[in-house]
């Protein structure tokens, strides 16, 4: 049984299933990448069963080696998820959502099966496209146990497959078993793709609900951003980020947007800090002359945005400024509210700009010297409902919907069937004792 879903909470704190293409494939891998190792811990184990059964669900068992692997995989996530595993109630309860996590999956599995869903040869195409990817990932995983001194491709492959091989030997697997545990994960894992895009096909979304969020997003956003301003940086971050589907559809005022030319300190501290090596010096005295350079070429009357973007190009250490990045196109934004959003000093030089077009001088900050131009005095004003933003507001309604029919179908699902659970099996697991 392998993972076919990722589960987060949502707002309410409720489990939210949701299962794309790129969960998928990430989760199938982690588990394919674990296998090896997952069987070495357990060769170790006194247990009679060295692979225990943790879970039934139909006739899909959920084997500790799966448990063992997701585990490890959301355990630097449980603090965040709100989980306390300091605790002996916390860990437990965290223990419990990885098997919760894992039976929801594995329902999806069986279903997919029951309902006799079948392969084309596209996807049989992708699993075995799948499947040299995952042992191409395992093999490369070897790459720095090889003698340095073997400088051939064909060699260093060689050796990295006797290292694999001697791996799987050593846990009383042949390649070919290994190769057929990976084509079981990423079929299982297809199949349950299949399955859901099957369920979650049952949604969807009108023009005119799509107009009711638009209209709703209004009002609500309105009164939240003019209220508490920092709110609407929030919301566009996330946008830009990837993390949220639309864009707010309401800005509120005092804003601007800037970009800026950093040239960073070696070890990021002031240049009023003492160096303590010589090297550290001669660095110092690098960031001064290429200030002074940059401060040359920005000592001019017509330096236009164009002009500026390319001495970012050529100067600028900040990643958010490199080609390609959304801040790079738009700038960041700047308000009075969320000056600590930025290095010290930063947002204030930022706000003392008045004009479209206008540069600060050198602004010193811990990261380094800064140079800013004020590229937008954003205008407070309601996003109009174009055809950009309607895609936007439909996709994400869509996908909230296709989450809920299939959270409501898998939860149905799973009164249906037959769920056994052994919680005692992993009680272990997050402890100093895992795995003995």
């Amino acid at each position: 049984m392998n993972i076919c879903t990722y589960v987060k909470r949502n707002c309410k704190g409720e489990r939210t299933i949701m299962t794309t293409k790129k969960n998928i494939a990430a989760r199938t891998v982690a588990l394919v990448m674990a296998l090896v190792i997952a069987l070495g811990i357990l060769s170790g184990c006194s247990a009679a069963v060295k692979d225990p059964v943790i879970a039934q669900v139909g006739s899909e068992k959920i084997y500790y080696s799966d448990y063992y692997s997701t585990y490890n995989s959301y355990a630097m996530f449980a603090t965040w998820m709100g989980y306390d595993v300091s605790t002996t109630e916390g860990l437990h309860k965290f223990q419990d959502y990885i098997m919760d996590m894992l039976v929801s999956s594995a329902v999806v599995l069986y279903e997919a099966k029951q309902n006799n869903i079948t392969l084309t040869e596209e996807d049989e195409a992708d699993i075995q496209k799948s499947i040299d990817d995952g042992i191409e990932s395992a093999l490369s995983g070897y790459k720095s146990k090889v003698d340095s001194s073997i400088t051939d491709e064909n060699e260093i492959r060689n050796k990295e497959m006797e290292l694999l091989l001697a791996d799987l030997k050593a846990n009383g697997m042949t390649y070919d078993q290994y190769v057929a545990n990976l084509k079981e994960s990423y079929t299982e894992s297809k199949l349950a793709e299949k399955m859901t895009e099957q369920v979650k096909s049952a949604a969807s979304i009108s023009d005119d609900e799509v107009r009711a969020y638009y209209d709703e997003q209004i009002t609500k956003q309105k009164e939240d951003y003019d209220k508490t301003p920092e709110d609407y940086y929030t919301a566009y971050d996330a946008y830009i980020k990837g993390s949220a589907t639309v864009r707010p559809v309401y800005i509120p005022e005092g804003y601007t947007k800037v970009k800026h030319i950093l040239i960073k300190f070696p070890d990021e501290t002031s240049a009023s800090s003492t160096p303590t090596q010589s090297d550290d010096e001669e660095e110092k005295k690098d960031v001064e002359a290429i200030a002074a350079e940059l401060e040359s070429k920005l000592d001019k009357d017509d330096i236009d945005i164009d002009e500026f973007n390319k001495l970012i190009e050529q100067y600028g250490e900040d990643p958010g400024m490199e080609a390609g990045s959304k801040y790079a196109e738009e700038g960041y934004l700047v308000h009075e509210n969320i000056i600590d959003k930025y290095y010290e000093g930063f947002a204030e030089a930022a706000l003392e700009l008045k004009e479209v077009g206008d540069i600060s001088g050198r602004v010193e900050t811990e990261a380094g010297y800064h140079y800013i131009m004020l590229v937008e005095k954003v205008e407070s004003r309601t996003l109009d409902f174009d055809d950009d933003l309607a895609e936007e507001i439909h996709e994400k309604l869509l996908t909230d919907k296709e989450n809920e029919i299939f959270n409501e179908q898998v939860k149905k699902w799973l009164e249906e069937v037959s769920v056994k659970k052994y919680p005692s099996r992993i009680r272990y697991v997050g402890t100093n004792q895992a795995g003995s």
